[in-house]
């Protein structure tokens, strides 16, 4: 068969997840702390959940609905509501998020946000990835050619699509 490339990306290895996020789960910077706890989070929803970057920084308390386990994506790439349902760790994760950082804001308040009150700033989470990429040795090529943020949407693809398929599910093939 003809390989078909849509762009160039790359997908985290089990290996370089597991080093990821052992590195962003010891993210620490003594002039805000309340960052070792939001980073964590932030890039699981990235990897789990495969949203987007300005998608989960825009999200604000009202938003977040822990009893149901979803979260509402209100600023999307096409202007499209969408909600993504977390997994049980994952949801787990957010609860404990919640409790030790929700009743410190309102239901407008953005859930990730910068010592300021506002949603931390893409060059922020952009910073912080790369820091995170060389602690946990994963070497940075470049701007375009990553690992990049969007690559954690990009995994969350291949890895669902891989689930389906190794769960039984019959994928029919793409049509351009």
């Amino acid at each position: 068969g003809t390989e078909i490339v849509i762009g160039e990306f790359h997908a985290y290895t089990d290996d370089e997840v597991e080093r990821y996020f052992n590195a962003i789960d010891r993210f620490y910077t003594g002039r805000a702390k309340y960052n070792s706890i939001q980073f964590p989070v932030i890039f699981r929803l990235f990897y789990c959940c495969g949203t987007r970057l300005n998608e989960t920084l825009s999200i604000r308390v009202k938003d977040v609905d822990l009893r149901n386990g979803t979260i509402r994506l209100v600023e999307t790439k096409n202007h499209r509501e969408r909600y993504i349902v977390l997994g049980d760790d994952l949801l787990d994760l957010m609860i404990s998020y919640a409790d030790k950082c929700f009743y410190l804001l309102s239901e407008k308040d953005y859930i990730f946000s910068s010592n300021r009150g506002e949603h931390h700033s893409n060059d922020r989470i952009y910073s912080v990835h790369r820091e995170t990429l060389q602690y946990a040795g994963i070497p940075f090529r470049g701007d375009r050619e990553g690992p990049r943020i969007h690559d954690w949407r990009h995994t969350f693809a291949v890895r669902s699509f891989k689930q389906m398929i190794d769960s039984g599910m019959d994928i029919p093939p793409f049509r351009f």
